[in-house]
């Protein structure tokens, strides 16, 4: 499945369905990955996703294009909008880790199922840790598999600071985590 899509092309998923489905189903599982690990339940990430997917579709007449990775960013910074509405309406401030922890993680073994679990759990309170930027700079980069630009896009900072913050975030993260968790962690998000 493709990766980008040129600025011509995001202009023809206007009018052209077929188009705007590949588009949809290129970053529908990006988008769900996002909001899954900052919601606490499924179908509160199920509805979120479906009411981001409803604003792209009234608002993409509107949208220009500039270079590939801005549709990403725009994406994005409707899936961010969203979620700041959602927690400030449910006035939530965090996801539990016993929801997170029942992510359905794929592996070979019920042992190695859980060492991976354990170790996302405390990925997980490690990034909480993390300042808020930097947090979201991961989430997008490693669990939406967004480029540095388009992380600035959608944070509305310089690509240098994506980057900046992405490396601080690292660091710290290998220095809270012990060597078996970094190496996990790196195997399953950092290719």
């Amino acid at each position: 499945m493709r990766d980008n899509f040129s600025p011509d092309e995001i202009e023809r998923a206007k009018t052209d369905t077929q188009l705007f489905a590949e588009v949809f189903r290129r970053f529908a599982p990006r988008i769900f990955s996002y909001l899954a690990s900052r919601i606490p339940t499924q179908s509160d990430a199920e509805e979120l996703s479906g009411q981001i997917w409803e604003q792209v579709v009234k608002s993409l007449p509107k949208f220009k294009p500039v270079h590939e990775g801005s549709f990403p960013a725009w994406l994005f910074r409707i899936a961010r909008n969203k979620l700041t509405d959602f927690y400030r309406k449910k006035k939530l401030q965090t996801v539990s880790l016993e929801t997170i922890v029942n992510v359905s993680i794929e592996t070979q073994s019920p042992t190695e199922e859980l060492k991976k679990k354990e170790v996302f759990v405390l990925v997980v309170e490690v990034m909480a840790k993390l300042p808020k930027k930097q947090r979201e700079a991961v989430e997008l980069k490693y669990f939406s598999d967004l480029k540095n630009k388009e992380i600035a896009a959608v944070l509305k900072v310089d690509e240098r600071t994506v980057a900046s913050n992405l490396s601080r975030a690292v660091r710290k993260m290998h220095g809270l985590l012990d060597s078996d968790a970094v190496k996990l962690f790196s195997e399953r998000y950092i290719k």
